[in-house]
């Protein structure tokens, strides 16, 4: 029978863990490992290895959505141990062969910077100022956002904030936010009231987050409108519901609002490699948030492609700026390789994707 002991906030250390301007950004929380071998000294240095190597992952992908980042992921442990600051061990299990534990695991912001420029990788690592959001869950003509319960907010309240460069904050609901907004208001779009909240959280963004059923109760719809540090956000997502299972649904659909959101925040601050190039205006048109991150995928992939800034997005389509390198019939003729056809509208460029 193993015996196995528990040790809370335990310190494991590679060198010291401070605060430096980006610790929450290169800090990697509550990474498990389980690593078996002959003793148990080994297992943890195992267990170690390994999640230093899931760390950098979600780094990686939390710093950069170019295709090119995908490089990254094959880097030797052994490299990937160079890179990290310190790792923290806030619950552990020993066996005589085995080692389970929670980790927390810090990098060096100018090591893992240094990597990126060195693979040219276009990433971000701008924290954005926090977007405060309103949860209004409607129910039986009733709006509700400060009574409980409230299902869309318990689902916002859920999201790890700490996985994304765009922080989100929820209100407490104090009597002076009742004051400030209504239910109502903020569905409405209220710019007094709007105006009222914003200044009392003191942010420059707000985002109305709304959850109804249909007729039959069967399926749940879940908007997000505003104005975010990245662009306009106008996002709609509908999915199957079960009364057991409210919160899970909405809460799948904030994750992904949060997905494209961030995914625009790093388009628009991303670092790297100086870009220099033509620059357009293009409108892009889809019927899903799946077909658009497919069509941005296949833009990032087109040779030529320095840069895509989303201007605003919705569930219908984006406005984007494209960097490219080269002339502008160059560009269609290397984007219709990739099934994309840009076309000059006399108004305006206008990009779809051949399906």
């Amino acid at each position: 029978m193993i015996v196995w002991f528990l040790a809370l906030s335990m310190v494991f250390v590679f060198g010291a863990l401070s605060n430096p301007a980006h610790a929450d950004i290169y800090l990697i929380k509550s990474v498990k490992v389980d690593a078996k071998s002959k003793t148990a000294s080994e297992a943890k240095i195992k267990a170690m290895q390994e999640g230093q190597v899931a760390a950098f992952r979600k780094l990686i992908t939390r710093l950069s959505s170019s295709p090119q980042a995908q490089s990254l992921l094959q880097l030797p442990a052994a490299e990937i141990g160079k890179l990290v600051r310190g790792i923290s061990v806030t619950e552990e299990k020993t066996g005589p062969k085995r080692y389970i534990a929670e980790l927390n695991i810090s990098f060096q912001p100018a090591a893992v910077r240094s990597l990126m420029n060195q693979f040219s990788i276009p990433f971000s690592d701008k924290q954005a100022d926090p977007i405060l959001i309103l949860p209004v869950f409607v129910e039986n003509g009733r709006a509700i956002l400060w009574d409980d319960p409230n299902p869309l907010k318990t689902a916002w309240e859920n999201i790890d904030a700490d996985a994304y460069l765009l922080p989100v904050v929820l209100p407490v609901g104090s009597i002076e936010d009742i004051q400030a907004i209504s239910a109502d208001e903020a569905l409405d779009g209220n710019a007094d009231s709007l105006a009222a909240i914003k200044a009392r959280y003191k942010v420059s963004n707000v985002l109305v987050s709304a959850a109804q059923f249909n007729d039959r109760k069967t399926r749940l719809r879940v908007t997000l409108l505003g104005s975010s540090p990245a662009g306009d956000i106008e996002m709609s997502e509908s999915f199957s519901v079960t009364p057991e299972k409210v919160v899970e649904t909405a809460q799948k659909a904030a994750i992904r609002f949060m997905a494209e959101m961030e995914a625009m925040w790093k388009d628009s601050a991303q670092a790297g490699p100086e870009l220099t190039g033509e620059r357009l205006l293009v409108t892009v048109p889809f019927s899903s948030f799946r077909e658009w991150k497919g069509i941005r995928s296949r833009i990032m992939g087109t040779e030529g492609v320095l840069r895509l800034d989303i201007r605003a997005l919705s569930q219908r389509g984006a406005v984007v700026y494209l960097t490219y390198s080269g002339e502008t019939f160059d560009l269609e003729d290397r984007l219709s390789q990739q099934g994309l056809y840009m076309r000059d509208m006399g108004d305006g460029w206008v990009l779809t994707a051949e399906n």
